[in-house]
């Protein structure tokens, strides 16, 4: 058991505990038709994380924040019409602000802006 799975097994009194990854340690991972999908980075995430999660939808450009609590939010009422919700999830909204100042790309102010719509409508 990796330190990630050992800590959320000593939070849950060693009982099964369900999790949930959605950006944290995950890495993009290449399919053979091309597109990609989202896996565990290490062993406890194997498994745990969301695959199309901060996948861009829309070939050429890049996943913003938006996209990925679109995808958190139907994984969430999926899991709440199946009773599958997880006892733990963790969401990163890592849209790069910095990218701002390139020609062609949102302004930091609108990826700041960015962050703060998908933020409220997962709370929502």
């Amino acid at each position: 058991m990796d330190g990630f799975a050992q800590k959320l097994h000593h939070f849950s009194g060693g009982r099964a505990f369900t999790y949930r990854s959605y950006g944290e340690y995950g890495r993009r991972v290449s399919q053979p038709d091309g597109s990609f999908r989202v896996e565990g980075a290490v062993p406890g995430l194997i498994g745990h994380m969301s695959p199309d999660y901060g996948v861009s939808r829309k070939p050429g450009r890049r996943s913003r924040d938006t996209d990925c609590a679109e995808t958190f939010i139907k994984e969430f009422q999926d899991f709440e019409k199946n009773g599958t919700l997880p006892c733990f999830m963790v969401m990163s909204l890592g849209e790069d602000h910095t990218t701002g100042t390139r020609p062609g790309t949102f302004t930091p102010q609108a990826c700041v802006a960015s962050r703060a719509t998908p933020l409220a409508q997962a709370v929502r």
